[in-house]
């Protein structure tokens, strides 16, 4: 009987669709707009004097690589092309197209910590604005939502670093998080009905951009462990859960030309990669806990970023929890999900944070609403003594 009510409860709680826009379509829209503006500025700021990364250099490497076979349109060897295999083409190949067409220098060695070299600064710079406007326009996705927690996602120091720099993080968190609200989008409330009702278009988008996530950078399919339960209780019939595993699939294997060709001696190979990786840079479990209340990973960004916007950050997403898990349960599965995973995942680099900052930075604005609590209750208690 216990287990029963447990279950019943939690398959209750699953089934509560996303609430309604708190505000009109329009000033959604205009709100959100404005989040967007807000991040776009604070990373484009630091774009131009960010010292080079390591991951830039390989990433910019494997865009001249896509650049030359499309500007040459050499199209049937993409799928061939074999670099940096650990990690998903479709962002890469983003790259190359931009910078297709343009004259390109070539390089030398490339150091992490040191300035971008003159040579290579409109290429660099080029790449690093677009990742900073897919990284602007994901906290315009979050503030669609929840304005507030668009600002906190806008102001996060770790996620105005790695969305400005020329690697895979921009584009992918934005897919990731398109996939969640257009997911949320996906059910409406009917009058008289408890079962919200499925709206198949932004479903079938909420796919796509899932299978485009995957396929910029793995991990940031994450959202597939969240979603897939919530649709398999809230559907109550297959269609749904299959429609939406087989546009999912389907959209990561169109954008990863890598598997068109020798598709299970890519995966192993990855596979490999990233267990040899892991054990070679092992951190304590607790570390994304540490990186997330202190921004000095390494000494540039502490001089680019403080830390207090992320101890802010921090305490009202950890104060937020409970009152998240009441009114947007999709949202607060997906914290859990990404929290277990940099948690559990033994390599623990700064960027890995940005799977999980969106569902916090959801976290932290109910953690404000939360504070505030008392407050409205004792401006409504003072109200209504005055008027009686």
């Amino acid at each position: 009987m216990l287990e029963t009510t447990v279950l019943g409860r939690l398959g209750h709680w699953m089934r509560a669709p996303e609430p309604a826009l708190s505000r009109s379509a329009g000033i959604s829209l205009a709100l959100a707009l404005l989040v967007g503006l807000l991040a776009a500025v604070l990373r484009l700021q630091v774009v131009p004097s960010l010292p080079l990364e390591w991951d830039e250099g390989v990433t910019l490497r494997a865009a001249y690589v896509y650049a030359d076979a499309i500007e040459n349109e050499h199209w049937s060897e993409i799928p061939r092309i074999q670099i940096n295999n650990e990690h998903p083409p479709a962002v890469k190949i983003l790259y190359g197209a931009r910078l297709s067409g343009t004259p390109r220098d070539t390089w030398g060695a490339l150091h992490a910590g040191q300035e971008v070299p003159v040579s290579l600064s409109e290429e660099v710079t080029a790449l690093r604005r677009l990742s900073a406007f897919a990284g602007a326009a994901e906290a315009a996705g979050v503030a669609l939502v929840n304005p507030l927690a668009g600002i906190f996602l806008a102001a996060n120091s770790y996620h105005r670093r790695y969305t400005s720099l020329l690697i895979l993080e921009g584009v992918a968190g934005l897919f990731g998080v398109a996939s969640v609200v257009l997911f949320g989008f996906a059910w409406r409330s009917r009058p008289g009905c408890e079962q919200p009702e499925l709206r198949w278009a932004p479903l079938v988008l909420s796919a796509m951009a899932l299978g485009l996530a995957a396929a910029s950078k793995y991990i940031y399919g994450l959202p597939l462990l969240v979603l897939f339960p919530f649709l398999w209780v809230r559907a109550n019939r297959p269609g749904p859960l299959v429609g939406f595993g087989v546009i999912a699939a389907a959209t990561f294997f169109v954008a990863h030309p890598g598997l068109w060709n020798h598709p299970w001696q890519l995966i192993a190979g990855t596979l490999s990669f990233h267990a040899d990786f892991a054990s070679e840079h092992a951190r304590p479990f607790w570390h994304p806990l540490a990186l997330m209340s202190h921004a000095t990973s390494d000494d540039h960004h502490a001089q680019f970023f403080g830390s207090t916007i992320d101890r802010i950050f921090l305490f009202f997403a950890v104060l937020g929890i409970p009152l998240l898990a009441r009114k947007r349960p999709i949202w607060f599965a997906w914290a859990l999900v990404a929290m277990a995973f940099l948690l559990l995942w033994p390599t623990k680099w700064a960027h890995y944070q940005l799977i999980a900052t969106p569902p916090l930075a959801m976290c932290a604005a109910f953690g404000i609403e939360t504070a505030l609590r008392p407050w409205f209750r004792w401006r409504g208690t003072k109200e209504l003594g005055a008027s009686s």
